[in-house]
């Protein structure tokens, strides 16, 4: 199952209001990851609690084994009003084996989002430490890191055509202890014989703007945005980056 962490993380795919997640979101759950595990849910009256244990092995198919050691998951939700809903989610590696899914020691994430009428805001505030995975093997990949995330969103045409704008800042103190999401910048530099470090650095910025069109309202929509990203790479250098995309989000 994916690991929730952060209020980004916890929307499906079907719903985000951006093409895809924030960088720092996709880092706190792991990526792509799918760990295997078992999870406990619990509510009562404006709180929901959430337990689980995973296994740090992430090179199967379909169920992992439990050779990698394990890695342990805490998120509580609090939505005291209709308008508010507070989160606080955290993950520990156990650090008994060589983790492969969750690919740091700990992190926390608490995150906050107002939603009224026709516009509303995400904000989240992320620290954690990268130890573990294969960040073991290099200490400059090591270290702490930290981030934060805005998200306000308004609709220009009442369920119909939504606008949103998302910045998210994370920082490392460490040379490589951030890595740029693996598609675009990484996968494709402008100039193939211009080292981008594989998109490591120690700050990372990213903004992106986008319009989403809902032909059925959480069935299907149109998506469009620009996004610019900026790296501080670990040889002394910047790399920056404006991607346009677009995108059809269907349910059924």
């Amino acid at each position: 199952m994916k690991l929730r962490m952060g209020a980004e993380v916890h929307q499906s795919s079907s719903d985000i209001f951006t093409i895809e997640r924030s960088p720092i979101s996709e880092k706190l759950s792991g990526e792509f990851s799918r760990p295997t595990g078992f999870k406990l849910e619990v509510e009562k009256d404006d709180w929901a609690l959430a337990l689980g244990v995973f296994s740090a092995e992430d090179d199967s198919d379909f169920v992992a084994a439990w050779n990698d050691g394990c890695f342990y998951y805490a998120g509580l939700e609090w939505q005291p009003t209709d308008e508010w809903t507070f989160l606080l989610d955290y993950s520990q590696n156990d650090r008994s084996g060589f983790d492969d899914a969750l690919g740091y020691a700990w992190a926390g994430v608490l995150s906050a989002i107002y939603e009224q009428d026709r516009w509303g805001v995400m904000a989240e505030a992320i620290y954690g430490d990268n130890g573990g995975g294969t960040n073991a093997l290099l200490r400059r990949r090591q270290g702490d890191f930290h981030g934060f995330l805005v998200m306000p969103w308004f609709w220009i045409v009442e369920d119909r055509l939504q606008a949103v704008v998302q910045y998210s800042y994370s920082g490392s103190e460490e040379s490589q202890g951030l890595q740029m999401p693996s598609r675009y910048v990484r996968g494709r530099p402008e100039d193939p014989a211009v080292d981008i470090d594989n998109g490591r650095g120690s700050e990372l910025h990213s903004i992106y703007a986008g319009l989403n069109y809902h032909i059925c309202r959480k069935r299907l929509k149109l998506m469009g945005g620009v996004s610019y990203d900026r790296l501080s790479a670990r040889r002394g250098g910047d790399v920056s980056a404006i991607s346009w995309l677009s995108a059809i989000r269907f349910r059924f």
